[in-house]
């Protein structure tokens, strides 16, 4: 998920026409962004003691995905892939509501995955718990986007030397401490 919130903030950051987003990679990772937190969602709205329950949501997902790929012959039109993926990251999203109520050491996921976790199961059971923070972060991931595609236009050598300043700046901050 956080290659889909970084490429809608460049999207964003590039000033990309509604015609472009439509057919191209915001559609998509809006797609997967949308259907994986459904996913999660429902597998957290599900009573506790049916956690197998979620598995077998995402066994089905993934036929229905399946059954799509092959209809198209593997060649889904824009709108028809756009589907695809979301159908593909609800599955994953039930499939990471399972393994999170799981609660057991090793089973992890990325950093930015892992928060807009907590922040939809949180929110699923009622709960507003660190949902602030939570949804800071994740916007200031998609702020970060959006300003590493305005670099990306406006000042293309710039935007490269983002990445390695910042963690120069991390090691300086590092050993400081």
């Amino acid at each position: 998920m956080t290659g889909n919130l970084v490429m809608v903030g460049m999207a964003a950051g590039r000033g990309e026409s509604w015609t472009e987003i439509l057919h191209g990679d915001v559609l998509r990772c809006t797609a997967s962004f949308a259907g994986f937190t459904a996913g999660m969602l429902a597998g957290f709205r599900l009573p506790a003691r049916t956690g197998s329950a979620a598995l077998y949501g995402t066994l089905v997902l993934h036929l229905l995905f399946l059954t799509g790929w092959a209809a198209t012959g593997t060649d889904p039109g824009t709108a028809v892939g756009a589907g695809l993926i979301l159908v593909s990251a609800a599955a994953m999203g039930l499939q990471t509501a399972a393994a999170r109520r799981m609660d057991r050491a090793g089973i992890t996921t990325t950093f930015v995955t892992g928060t807009l976790t907590s922040l939809v199961s949180g929110l699923a059971g009622g709960g507003r718990t660190h949902a602030g923070l939570r949804t800071a972060v994740l916007a200031a991931l998609l702020a970060g986007g959006a300003a590493g595609g305005l670099l990306l236009v406006w000042a293309p050598p710039v935007a490269a030397m983002v990445a390695p300043a910042a963690t120069a700046a991390a090691l300086l901050l590092r050993g400081r401490a």
